[in-house]
C-alpha cells in the first residue's frame, strides 16, 4: 500500500509539474512597438481622415483600442523609461533625456527574461540607446543607427525600413522559442523627411491647407516659427510639415504592415500579444512652439495610441476609460499570469479589457522634461495631472497655474483657473498628493562618448 501511495502521489506531483510546464510553454509572446512623436489623433482608427495607417488600422479592428491613453512624459527617455517600469518618471529618476536609468530601478522586462522568454530590442534613435540603461533585462539590445538625420549632422538614427529588417531577422531566427521584444521607430519624429516616394501622398490633398506661411528659426526654440531643425528646403506653409508628419507615419505604418505578415506567415499571430502605442505625441500648429515636444503636457503632446492585441480574446473592442502608459506592462503581466515582486504605479487594464464595471478610473500625472536650465528658465517645463473632465498644469518659470474642462474644452484653450477657484483646488490638492507620494530616485548622469555628447548638445539636451 505504502508503494502504491507513494506512487499514486509521485504521478500527482508529476503531473502538477507537468501542468505548470504546459501553461508555461502556452504563454503568448509578446511584441511591444512604440512609434515614436506619434499623435494618437492621427491615426485612422482614432477617427484621423487621412489614411495614415491602414495596417494598424486593420490590426485595430481586431484588437482592444484604448481611447484616452495618457503618456507620464513628454520625452522620450523619459517615457520610455515609464513604460518599462511602470513607474512615474520621479521615481526611476529618468526626468528628462541624457540621463539613465538606474540598475537598481527594476525594469519589468526582467520579469521576461527570468520566465524563460527572450527577450531582445530593436531601437532607433540615441536617446534609447544602451548607454542610458533602457537596455536592462534586455538579453540582446540592438541600438545601431545606420543614417544621419536630416538638419544635424551629429544625430543619427535608423529608420523604420532598416529596423523592421533587423527585428524580422531576430524573430526568424528564435525558431518559435517564446520571445518579448520591443521595437521602437523613430520616424514621425522631426524632421519629417519620409523616404521620396511618401513625400507626395498627402499634399495638395483635400485636407490640405493653402496659405500662411511661418519664418524660420534661428534655433530650435523660438515661438511662432518653424524650428531649425525642423526646416524642408524653402517651403514654409505649416500645412505641408503636417502632410510630411503624415507621410512619416504612413512610412512606419508600412513597416508595421510588414512585421505582421511575417507573423501570419510564421504562424505566429495565433501566439502573440502585440501592444502599438508611442512615447509621446508632438505639437503641430496648436501652439505658439510649432512642430515640438518635451517642454509641454498638453494633449497633443500626452495622448497616445494604446492598442492592444490579444489573440484569445475578442477582437475590436475599444474601452473610453482614461488609462496611462505605466499600465501597459502590469497589463501583459495580468493577462500572462506573471508575478511582479517590485512596486510599480501602474494597474493592469485586463478588468477593463473583461469588461469589470467595477475599474475605477486612475489619474494620469504628465512630466514634460524638466532639470534641465535650457528648459527650466528658458522654454520653461510643465507638470500635470489628468482626469477624465479636467486637467491641472504648473508652469515652472513662474509657478503659474493653468485648469481646463477637457469634456467642454478637449483642445486647452480656455483656462478656467481663475474663473473656477474650487475645481482648480480640488485639481491642485490631487498633484500634490501625487507628487508628494513619489519619492524622487537618484538622478544617474551616464559617462558620454565626445559623438553622443555632441549629438545631444544638438539636440538641446544638454546645455553647451
Amino acid at each position: 500500500m505504502f508503494l502504491i501511495g507513494l506512487l499514486c502521489l509521485t504521478i500527482l506531483v508529476i503531473s502538477q509539474f507537468a501542468g505548470c510546464f504546459l501553461h508555461a510553454s502556452a504563454r503568448e509572446n509578446v511584441i511591444l512597438i512604440t512609434i515614436d512623436t506619434l499623435r494618437a489623433d492621427h491615426l485612422g482608427c482614432y477617427g484621423y481622415p487621412r489614411p495614415t495607417s491602414r495596417e494598424i488600422d486593420e490590426l485595430a479592428q481586431k484588437s482592444v483600442v484604448f481611447t484616452q491613453c495618457i503618456s507620464q512624459a513628454t520625452a522620450t527617455s523619459a517615457s520610455h523609461a515609464s513604460i518599462l517600469t511602470s513607474l512615474h518618471p520621479p521615481a526611476h529618476g529618468v526626468i528628462r533625456n541624457s540621463l539613465r536609468l538606474s540598475p537598481e530601478i527594476p525594469s519589468l522586462v526582467r520579469l521576461f527574461r527570468d520566465g524563460g522568454y527572450h527577450t531582445g530590442a530593436f531601437v532607433s534613435s540615441v536617446v534609447v540607446s544602451a548607454q542610458f540603461g533602457l537596455n536592462q533585462g534586455f538579453q540582446e539590445y540592438d541600438d545601431k543607427l545606420d543614417s544621419v538625420e536630416l538638419n544635424r549632422s551629429h544625430q543619427t538614427e535608423r529608420r523604420a525600413d532598416s529596423t523592421t529588417k533587423a527585428a524580422m531577422q531576430w524573430i526568424e531566427e528564435k525558431g518559435g522559442e517564446k520571445f518579448f521584444l520591443w521595437i521602437h521607430y523613430i520616424d514621425p519624429h522631426g524632421a519629417y523627411f519620409p523616404p521620396e516616394s511618401y513625400r507626395n501622398l498627402f499634399v495638395n490633398d483635400e485636407w490640405y491647407s493653402k496659405g500662411g506661411e511661418l519664418d524660420v528659426a534661428e534655433d530650435d526654440y523660438s515661438p511662432n516659427a518653424i524650428p531649425a531643425y525642423q526646416v524642408l528646403s524653402d517651403f514654409r506653409e505649416p500645412s505641408y510639415y503636417v502632410s510630411q508628419y503624415d507621410a512619416e507615419i504612413r512610412f512606419v505604418d508600412d513597416q508595421v504592415g510588414h512585421l505582421l505578415r511575417l507573423l501570419e506567415r510564421a504562424n505566429l499571430m495565433s501566439k502573440t500579444i502585440i501592444i502599438v502605442t508611442a512615447d509621446h505625441g508632438e505639437t503641430l500648429t496648436e501652439r505658439e512652439y510649432c512642430f515640438s515636444h518635451g517642454t509641454r503636457t498638453y494633449d497633443e503632446q500626452a495622448h497616445i495610441p494604446l492598442i492592444l492585441y490579444f489573440p484569445d480574446l475578442p477582437p475590436h473592442k475599444r474601452i473610453d476609460v482614461q488609462v496611462r502608459e505605466i499600465d501597459i506592462m502590469p497589463t501583459i503581466l495580468d493577462k500572462l499570469r506573471i508575478k511582479n515582486p517590485f512596486p510599480v504605479h501602474g494597474h493592469s487594464l485586463m478588468p477593463l479589457v473583461r469588461g469589470n464595471a467595477d475599474y475605477a478610473e486612475k489619474a494620469a500625472l504628465i512630466f514634460s522634461d524638466y532639470g534641465n536650465d535650457l528648459y527650466d528658465t528658458h522654454l520653461g517645463a510643465q507638470r500635470s495631472v489628468r482626469t477624465e473632465e479636467w486637467k491641472f498644469i504648473r508652469n515652472s518659470w513662474d509657478g503659474s497655474e493653468e485648469l481646463y474642462h477637457l469634456k467642454n474644452d478637449p483642445s486647452e484653450r480656455v483656462n478656467l483657473a481663475e474663473r473656477n477657484p474650487e475645481s482648480l483646488s480640488k485639481m491642485r490638492k490631487l498633484f500634490d498628493e501625487w507628487e508628494s507620494n513619489i519619492k524622487q530616485a537618484e538622478i544617474l548622469r551616464p559617462e558620454l562618448s565626445r559623438e553622443t555628447i555632441e549629438q545631444f548638445e544638438s539636440l538641446g539636451y544638454l546645455v553647451k
